[in-house]
């Protein structure tokens, strides 16, 4: 017996171009009425695709599926929400904060990301959120947005040494203050105008908040040094609370930084240990 195709299967082949000159290649050149972008990095659980057909077949309004992640482990979930329909963007920003650059959780109605290609294209610089520039886009348009627990995608993230391996190999630029501090910081301010600014202050907020921290550890842990980066901060972040918790710690000698993360880290353990 033969059977009739389900779809038309495309492949493309070339030189590297970088992670987000890829997608939006991508979101040009597909032919369907829906995309979702996923990462090499990730893994697809049972009944996930299958689950999102059923609802955009229920729901043909929906625009944007947020597909909940596990962590490494089923167990980890990225947000944990039940099942159900965002109240509109402004929600969406609210509750994904900086998850929502997470590639392979994105499921969009493609007439709607096309729309944001020429803000898009603007924001590719090296490894930077242009891809994310799409999915805020459509979550400033028309359509419904739904929230689908999971998890779904299983997540398994890039370790340090591969970014390293693809830096040597391939040229690719992933400096992390530009990537999470600037390029992030600038793709969401250009849709200011779409959303509340209790909606754009929350996400940048949580973004700084991770964006910090993680450099403090960098530097006390000898891997990353923060000069120039703190300028930077100022520039972007001064008028974020955030911001006159963090400085303190950067210009403070590294040494009293050292100590600070070190009597930090006892206190974290012995609360995780208690409760």
């Amino acid at each position: 017996m033969k059977f009739k195709p389900l779809a038309k299967l495309n492949y493309f082949k070339g030189e590297k171009i970088g992670l987000d000159s890829a997608n939006l290649f991508l979101l040009e050149s597909a032919i369907g009425k829906y995309m979702w972008w996923f990462s090499d990095d990730d893994e697809f659980m049972p009944g996930a695709i299958v689950r999102v057909l059923e609802l955009i077949k229920k729901y043909p309004e929906i625009a944007f599926i947020w597909v909940n992640f596990g962590f490494e482990s089923l167990e980890i979930l990225s947000i944990d929400n039940e099942d159900g329909f965002f109240k509109d963007g402004n929600e969406v920003l609210e509750t994904l904060g900086t998850n929502i650059g997470l590639l392979s959780t994105y499921f969009l109605k493609r007439e709607e990301a096309l729309l944001a290609l020429p803000i898009a294209k603007k924001h590719i610089k090296g490894f930077s959120f242009a891809s994310t520039c799409v999915v805020i886009s459509v979550l400033a348009g028309f359509g419904r947005f739904y929230f689908l627990r999971g998890p779904y995608v299983l997540c398994h993230p890039t370790t340090i040494q591969e970014i390293k391996n693809e830096q040597k190999n391939y040229g690719v630029k992933n400096e992390g203050f530009n990537v999470y501090g600037v390029n992030f910081y600038n793709v969401v301010n250009e849709f200011k105008g779409k959303f509340s600014n209790h909606a754009i202050r929350t996400i940048l907020k949580k973004n700084f908040a991770s964006l910090w921290r993680g450099m403090l550890v960098a530097w006390v842990g000898g891997w990353e040094n923060p000069k120039g980066k703190r300028w930077k901060m100022f520039k972007y972040y001064w008028n974020f609370p955030e911001f006159w918790i963090a400085m303190p710690f950067f210009l403070m000698p590294r040494f009293v930084s050292v100590f600070c993360y070190k009597i930090y880290k006892i206190f974290f353990n012995e609360r995780r240990w208690r409760f």
